[in-house]
């Protein structure tokens, strides 16, 4: 997530290309992209610190949380939730993927 901006879509291309090759593992890879992006959406209220899933990195999730408005992080979360159901019916997994991401870039 840290890595996701229009300046380094040859990261964003070369990780869709990767997972478009594992989709047995996709749906608990966006299952866990939302865990994250819900964290983030969390660390956006003080003192929640205590409600995040994913203590482990809270150190990581602060400061990408600090870069993102709680509508970028809506709008994010709402992308993998569409992602999901579109991979459920017969979606192409790397275009998926592809749009995805290129929609967290778009969030602002």
């Amino acid at each position: 997530l840290e890595k996701v901006s229009f300046k380094r879509m040859d990261v964003i291309f070369k990780w869709t290309r990767l997972w478009a090759k594992q989709p047995a593992q996709i749906q608990s890879l966006l299952d866990e992209m939302l865990s994250l992006v819900r964290d983030l959406a969390v660390l956006k209220n003080p003192g929640a610190n205590t409600r995040i899933l994913n203590q482990d990195i809270l150190d990581r999730l602060q400061p990408l949380a600090a870069q993102k408005t709680l509508g970028a992080l809506t709008t994010m979360f709402d992308s993998v939730l569409k992602t999901k159901s579109a991979l459920t019916g017969n979606a192409n997994l790397q275009l998926s993927l592809d749009h995805m991401l290129i929609q967290f870039c778009e969030a602002t």
